[in-house]
């Protein structure tokens, strides 16, 4: 099986901390970052290939970045250079794929969320469910309000609401989920219509009209790492539970990779902060 990763956008929830700066290639801990981490994590579930998803004019940075990443060994990766520059829809992004993908079943993954290794034995179960069946990875959140919150009657999904103003749980859609290359042609007749916003839940919607989406909960440890907070309790978690970490060696990755002076101070600030307050992020 074959997994997509989107590793763009604008990353403007993490503004105060980066400026012209990939949010995906922040090192958490050890000098390994989020994408790598998801890497790691797709290759152990049994993925071969992969294909990122990247903004315009960033093809280089991640080619050299890959390069010297000991977690890119015994993975494909490919890397495919958005021409229109973000924000661009998720549907539109994921028929970007379609050639890539084939007739296959495939996994989706936001690259900037979290996912602990104990949650491999639940990515493998769905890997290993029946072709053609769309499956997504809910799990618990303290601010639904942000993310797609689904409406669960007799173990069944009967609707997902995007960013609902009135939250009815605080079970969410992650950003990993499952579908089949069947999806492909729904995606084009959706984008014909003007109801359609180009989010992955609009497609969710539409397959859960036709009975073809099913979920599985995951209640380990998941953080979508796109927020300056998350970010920081993520990084904060993996260094309480890592005896030779170095932030000196993190601090000089991510200064090698960026060009821009003002972000890696602000980094190294927050960070620093991050270390001394590892219980009590503001």
């Amino acid at each position: 099986m074959k997994a997509i990763v989107f590793a763009g956008g604008l990353g403007t929830r993490l503004s105060k901390l980066i400026i012209n700066y990939n949010k995906h290639l922040l090192p958490l801990v050890n000098q390994a970052t989020v994408i790598e981490l998801n890497l790691s994590l797709l290759k152990q579930s049994g993925i071969k290939e992969v294909l990122l998803l990247i903004n315009p004019n960033e093809k280089d940075i991640f080619n050299n970045f890959l390069k010297k990443s000991k977690f890119t060994k015994n993975i494909h990766v490919e890397i495919f250079e958005t021409k229109e520059a973000p924000p661009i829809s998720f549907l539109k992004l994921l028929l970007l794929s379609e050639n890539f993908i084939s007739n296959e079943d495939f996994l989706v993954l936001f690259g900037d969320n979290y996912f602990s290794d104990d949650s491999l034995n639940l990515i493998k179960k769905v890997i290993e469910s029946p072709k053609d069946k769309n499956y997504l990875f809910l799990s618990h959140s303290n601010r639904p309000d942000l993310f797609g919150v689904p409406t669960i009657l007799d173990n069944k999904i009967v609707k997902i609401v995007e960013k609902p103003k009135k939250v009815e749980s605080n079970i969410v859609v992650t950003g990993l989920s499952k579908y089949s290359s069947n999806i492909f042609p729904i995606i084009n007749n959706l984008l014909k219509k003007v109801s359609c916003k180009g989010l992955l839940t609009d497609l969710n919607n539409k397959l859960i009209s036709e009975n073809n989406l099913h979920f599985i909960n995951n209640s380990n440890i998941w953080f979508d790492t796109g927020s300056i907070e998350n970010y920081l309790i993520v990084r904060n978690m993996l260094v309480s539970k890592t005896s030779n970490t170095s932030l000196d060696e993190d601090l000089k990755r991510f200064k090698e990779i960026i060009s821009d002076e003002s972000s890696f101070q602000k980094f190294k600030e927050i960070i620093n902060k991050a270390q001394r307050c590892n219980n009590d992020i503001s």
